[in-house]
C-alpha cells in the first residue's frame, strides 16, 4: 500500500473534537503513526471529524484504522465523504 502523506495539503488538514495533547499528525504522518504511544482521541464524546485535503487527485483503495488498548476504544462507525470543502458538527455529517 502506498503512503499518500506526500500528497496531503498539510496547511488545510483539520481535526475537530480532538483531545488536547493529541494531534491529527499522530495518525497521518509516517514515523508518528507507527508509535503506539501517539494517539488521536476525542475530547468529549465518541466523535471526531477529520478533514484531509490532497494537493492532487488521489485514488484511495482502503484505509487502516488502528485502535490501541481495549476494543472499547475502537471506532464503531467510520464515514467517508468526498469533496467536502468544510467540516462541522452542525447539519448533516
Amino acid at each position: 500500500m502506498a503512503d499518500l502523506s506526500q500528497h496531503i495539503d498539510w496547511s488545510s488538514v483539520e481535526c475537530l473534537n480532538a483531545k488536547p495533547g493529541t494531534s491529527i499528525e499522530n495518525v497521518l504522518k509516517q514515523g508518528y503513526r507507527e508509535d503506539d504511544a501517539l494517539l488521536l482521541e476525542s475530547d468529549t464524546d465518541d466523535q471526531l471529524l477529520v478533514h484531509v485535503p490532497f494537493n492532487q487527485v488521489v485514488r484511495l483503495s482502503g484505509i487502516i484504522v488502528k485502535a490501541t488498548g481495549s476494543p472499547a476504544h475502537a471506532p464503531k462507525l467510520v464515514k467517508l465523504f468526498v469533496d467536502r470543502p468544510t467540516i462541522g458538527f452542525a447539519g448533516e455529517v
